[in-house]
């Protein structure tokens, strides 16, 4: 059978990606009985995954629905949104996909030579490295009283982080929904009755000093388990706050940079770190089926943004023409029902407690970088071993 058939099979399937609840991890795990050949489930996988990152791309720009992915970028684009400028936010996320995607095809040969000692060699570093960006992170405070405020709400937050993904392995979905989601929807209904109108925008340009460093970021998340898109976009938004499209070029540079060597770590350094590129690792590791699956990368995700291209301005239209508070309350539900399908009342729980540490720092007029302690704190604890520590004293 033809191998770009399964391609485009997860090209249709990755469409659910619209509704962001519905994980790439989820579809893999229903998909696995139906193939019996492991290359046709690999080409099946990158043909999901991908195109899964552009649909998902509609909710979490117009909607403060966050992805697992894309958990942080509804912060700056709901900004966007906000000024009427929803369109140049999706256009952003999309170009930046592309022009990272081009430099990752680009870079492929050489990541694929310098991934396995940089494997070995990086690991010690890493905490050090996040350590300083933190001191820099809160002396960027010009008061002494607002470098206490913001650390005391970055601490919490971080607490919070720890206990929840020790309560829950699927604690991700939920803590971004509360930090950032809900919390979002909360705030854009102060004294607003209506949608903005939305401004049509053309295709921009984006920096390529920041696609680069997505970029490569997103290459060398692959080296570590704890290393997420949502975590590395936090410790860079430290920095880029103030400019919502710089913000959104980096971070979405980063996302597809590291979902396509996701799939390249499998063959390098045999380790997967997404749902979707767990299944290559049944799949022979030869030099033909890793270019097989860098194809199925690239054609799942250029027919995926074409098809998006074609139709995004109609879909968001069609929602936006409801009224405004009624379609809040509405995807308020939608994201309770979305968080007790994926995380039952353990992750209810964790989304109801989250939503005020995401209401805090703008309340207080602080950063709201200062929740993603949620995420950055577990994996301090982690890459120091102290998590076993606080997990045994807490038993």
């Amino acid at each position: 059978m033809n191998p770009l058939l399964f391609v485009f099979i997860g090209i249709l399937v990755g469409i659910l990606g619209i509704f962001p609840f519905i994980h790439t991890n989820l579809l893999m795990e229903l998909a696995k009985g139906f193939f019996s050949d492991s290359l046709a489930l690999g080409l099946f996988a990158a043909g999901v995954a991908f195109s899964h990152l552009v649909f998902e791309s509609i909710p979490v720009v117009f909607f403060c629905i966050p992805s697992a992915d894309q958990g942080v970028t509804v912060l700056p684009a709901h900004k966007l949104v906000l000024e009427g400028k929803g369109f140049l936010a999706l256009n952003l996320v999309l170009s930046s996909f592309f022009h990272s995607l081009l430099l990752s095809f680009i870079l492929f040969p050489f990541v694929l030579i310098l991934l396995p000692p940089l494997f070995t060699s990086l690991k010690p570093l890493l905490l050090p490295v996040l350590l300083l960006l933190l001191i820099a992170f809160f002396l960027s405070e010009k008061t002494l009283g607002n470098i206490l405020l913001s650390a005391s709400i970055f601490l919490l937050s971080g607490l919070f982080g720890f206990f929840s993904f020790s309560f829950s392995s699927d604690a991700l979905f939920p803590l971004l929904t509360g930090l950032f989601g809900v919390s979002s929807i909360l705030l854009s209904l102060q004294g607003r009755s209506e949608f903005p109108k939305q401004e049509e925008a053309p295709w921009p340009g984006v920096s390529k000093k920041l696609v680069f460093t997505g970029c490569v970021l997103g290459s060398l998340s692959v080296l570590f388990p704890a290393i997420n898109p949502a975590l590395l976009s936090a410790l860079v938004f430290i920095f880029l706050e103030c400019s919502p499209e710089s913000f959104l070029v980096l971070n979405s540079s980063l996302v597809a940079s590291k979902l396509f060597f996701d799939f390249v770590a499998v063959f390098t350094i045999g380790k997967a770190r997404t749902g979707a590129a767990v299944v290559l690792k049944d799949m022979l590791h030869s030099s033909p089926a890793l270019l097989l699956i860098v194809i199925a990368t690239a054609v799942s995700f250029f027919l995926s943004l074409a098809l998006l291209l074609l139709t995004y301005r109609r879909l968001v239209g069609f929602l936006y023409s409801f009224n405004f508070l009624k379609l809040n309350l509405f995807f308020l539900l939608v994201l309770s029902a979305a968080v007790f399908f994926t995380s039952g009342f353990a992750g209810l729980f964790i989304m109801a407690f989250a939503t005020p540490l995401g209401l805090l720092p703008p309340l207080l007029k602080l950063k709201r970088s200062y929740s993603m302690g949620a995420l950055i704190v577990p994996s301090l604890l982690y890459f120091s071993g102290l998590n076993y520590f606080i997990q045994g004293v807490l038993s």
